[in-house]
């Protein structure tokens, strides 16, 4: 083991081959539902310890990012049965109405002026087959709710507000079921949008599917938020290309179990390329088994960009578990990267108590950031370089476009390579190590089964500093000093 300040190897590695449509659109999981970083493991406190960034409030409807609305208590409750409802009912649960795109068709929504549900009213949702929900310009006021009935499982085609408001889903499954459309599960853009419990995939069984057929029928993306107050919070998303995308302010994304996916698991830039990015707070999510498609995207668990001089401002990473592969059977392993973000300029950064087992150079990596921290995170390879090298996935800090990084420090960590400029960063307290196996309960890169708490003896057990350690390992286990290096105390 050493304490690390290296001087920069390496270059920078893999590069997205986006098309402005990819940029434009920002195509696009659960650390076993614990506390994060500076979290009490409720959804009502904040995950940081580290300055102060995220948090969460609200209802069973879903946590919200600090400072968001969440929804309270209906003003009225309507029903939607897609199987024996019908819209000459009077929507009550003793006479609903049928399917709610069939409600949607009928004008009971905004925008229609004078629709039958108004802001701070609530649909709920019987098992079936809901069609889509598309709407334009549906700002309200309050919240409407639409949720799934205790025990049901209603599904709908996908998802679609341009210009919303106070929108809250819960416990959805979206699901392409015409199967050939490649389209998004869930796209939202304008503020106060609430995504939570739901399921999002292409099919439930896509074994048969060839790389071709990826391409072709795999949803673009499961879920897509942008603008301000965008909640996207415990939900599964499975078999589908782009997992999550986010831009804008005051987001949230948390405990949502992302698996079996086609390019980047959690995306978070301007939608636009004009927007803003700023107060992201991306934790407790569980992304793994990653796929090679075949459609030329260098795949990434976590990455952020920003464009047009922008500047990125106030995210946090925290407590995140990303493992390029955990199903021995998985067809065409992706190389995918761990945390990055590789374009434009970014302010605050904290990527803290994140475990990742990436398939590239890039375990966690940072280009030009100003006033960063890289603690206490947990990074390693499970790719074998044809000349059999293991050891090459690194924590890295770097310039961007001949900026240096100003104010980055890098502490508490334990990976087995450091990528790290000369200037602009303060590198202390990190273990660098080459066998992994001895250092964790579990680490097979044959069998792909990993345990990433320490072993007995563990180089890494009390060689942390107490200085911007977060109070909370990964697991929600508070930290006491001696501090252990890695995601795990």
């Amino acid at each position: 083991m050493s304490m690390l300040n290296h001087k920069s190897i390496g270059t920078r590695g893999f590069r997205r081959a986006l098309g402005v449509a990819t940029l434009a659109i920002l195509g696009a999981a659960s650390c076993g539902g614990g506390s994060g970083g500076g979290g009490s493991g409720t959804s009502t406190t904040s995950s940081s310890s580290v300055g102060g960034s995220g948090g969460v409030s609200g209802p069973s409807a879903g946590a919200v990012y600090t400072g968001c609305a969440a929804p309270t208590t209906p003003k009225h409750v309507f029903y939607s049965d897609p199987v024996n409802g019908s819209m000459a009912n009077d929507g009550s649960q003793a006479h609903p109405w049928a399917s709610l795109s069939a409600i949607v068709a009928a004008g009971k929504l905004p925008p229609t002026a004078g629709a039958a549900v108004a802001s701070g009213d609530q649909i709920v949702l019987l098992s079936g087959d809901h069609g889509a929900l598309s709407l334009n310009n549906a700002a309200n006021s309050d919240f409407i709710s639409i949720q799934a009935a205790p025990g049901q499982t209603p599904v709908l085609r996908g998802i679609t507000i341009y210009g919303g408001s106070h929108w809250a889903f819960n416990g959805l499954t979206i699901q392409n079921l015409n199967n050939g459309n490649y389209t998004f599960g869930v796209r939202y853009t304008g503020d106060n949008f609430i995504f939570t419990t739901g399921t999002v995939l292409s099919q439930p069984d896509v074994s048969a599917w060839t790389q071709a057929d990826w391409r072709q029928k795999a949803l673009y993306q499961g879920v897509n938020g942008q603008g301000n107050c965008i909640a996207i919070t415990n939900n599964t998303i499975r078999n589908v290309s782009f997992a999550v995308g986010v831009g804008g302010s005051n987001v949230l994304v948390r405990g949502n179990t992302i698996d079996h996916f086609g390019d980047d698991g959690i995306d978070f830039a301007q939608g636009t390329g004009t927007g803003t990015i700023s107060n992201i707070e991306i934790s407790r999510n569980t992304i793994t088994n990653n796929l090679n498609i075949g459609d030329g995207n260098h795949n990434d668990g976590i990455q952020g960009w920003v464009l047009n001089g922008t500047t990125g401002t106030n995210v946090l990473i925290d407590s995140n578990l990303v493992i390029n592969q955990t199903d021995p059977t998985l067809p065409w392993a992706g190389l995918m990267q761990g945390i990055s973000e590789f374009d434009g300029a970014w302010d605050g950064i904290q990527i803290i108590n994140n475990v990742v087992i990436a398939a590239a150079y890039h375990g966690i990596s940072l280009y030009g950031a100003h006033n960063a921290t890289i603690i206490n995170n947990t990074v390693f390879g499970n790719y074998v370089a044809p000349n059999g090298d293991v050891n090459t996935t690194w924590i890295g800090v770097f310039d961007s476009a001949g900026s240096p990084p100003v104010n980055v420090v890098v502490r508490n960590n334990i990976s087995s390579m450091y990528s790290l400029v000369g200037t602009g960063v303060t590198a202390d307290h990190n273990v660098l190590t080459t066998n992994p196996q001895a250092s964790f309960v579990q680490f097979n890169r044959t069998t792909f089964q990993y345990d990433l708490r320490p072993a007995p003896g563990g180089v890494q057990l009390g060689y942390g500093s107490t200085q911007l350690a977060p109070a909370y390992d990964i697991a929600g286990a508070q930290r006491v000093s001696p501090i252990t290096a890695g995601a795990y105390q």
